[in-house]
């Protein structure tokens, strides 16, 4: 029910933001074709990241057991009928999934689709044991440094200006840090303090800096780690990710929740 409540909701979603791609809706956002019901393209590109993940390896984890039932004779059989369909209609979904993270454009999505899935393709059996011998090691790291690197310069060549304007608002979100960063300033504070920010960062670095042309006034850091900094403090990130470490750690535990931790992650 549930892998059909999200194929369902995938395919809405999908519906629309293909409508704005060929100009028949129009978008939320003036500077982006395609949001969706969204405001923004990285929040609309982010949860088919999500749901992209647990689809897929949904339809991984129970292609054998689709593969059996199809050629099974229990044709008339409503569970069965209903395990076909929900996989089926979880397939069109993927699909879409996938393309609508590529025409979002969001960098968040696409790492947060592929990280995942390179994680639970590593913790298989198969590759524990080839982690397992000395000679792949080596090898491994190497993959992984190289796979990094050419991941990080493309996503970064994707939209240059836009990746430029993120790490300005890091550079100055993280200049000269204070004690209100310990407990935080409040939720829905961090416009407000990242002005200020912005001000001190402009007074000792001069109007002159490079940096100028990426000033604004953004509503949020564009990094939700650091966002929650801001927010909740040092204190407040630190319970956070002990929350979801703990929330991962038991579905990774239970077989019937696996798929879904790597949806969290």
């Amino acid at each position: 029910v549930l892998v059909c409540l999200l194929s369902i909701f995938t395919i809405y979603q999908s519906v629309i933001g293909i409508s704005q791609f060929y100009g028949l809706l129009e978008s939320r956002h003036t500077l982006f074709p395609i949001t969706g019901t969204f405001l923004n393209p990285g929040p609309f590109g982010c949860i088919f990241a999500i749901i992209g993940v647990y689809l897929i390896l949904y339809t991984n984890s129970f292609y054998v057991q689709f593969r059996i039932s199809c050629n099974s004779d229990s044709l008339n059989d409503k569970k069965s009928l209903l395990f076909r369909f929900t996989y089926c209609i979880g397939v069109v979904a993927l699909f879409l999934c996938v393309s609508m993270i590529v025409l979002s454009k969001s960098r968040s999505a696409l790492l947060g689709f592929i990280i995942p899935i390179v994680i639970f393709f590593l913790s298989t059996k198969r590759m524990k044991v080839y982690k397992s011998r000395i000679k792949y090691r080596k090898a491994f790291a190497f993959v992984g440094i190289l796979i990094s690197t050419i991941l990080i310069t493309m996503i970064y060549n994707v939209r240059q200006e836009s990746a430029n304007g993120r790490l300005h608002i890091w550079k100055v979100s993280l200049s000269e840090p204070d004690k209100s960063l310990i407990l935080g300033t409040g939720i829905g504070t961090f416009p407000r303090q990242y002005t200020i920010k912005q001000e001190e960062f402009y007074t000792e670095q001069g109007l002159d800096s490079n940096w100028i042309k990426y000033a604004d006034t953004p509503f949020y850091a564009f990094n939700e780690y650091l966002h929650l900094v801001y927010e909740i403090g040092v204190i407040g990130l630190l319970l956070f990710c002990l929350t979801s470490f703990l929330v991962i750690k038991k579905q990774l535990s239970h077989i019937g929740c696996k798929i879904f931790a790597y949806g969290v992650i």
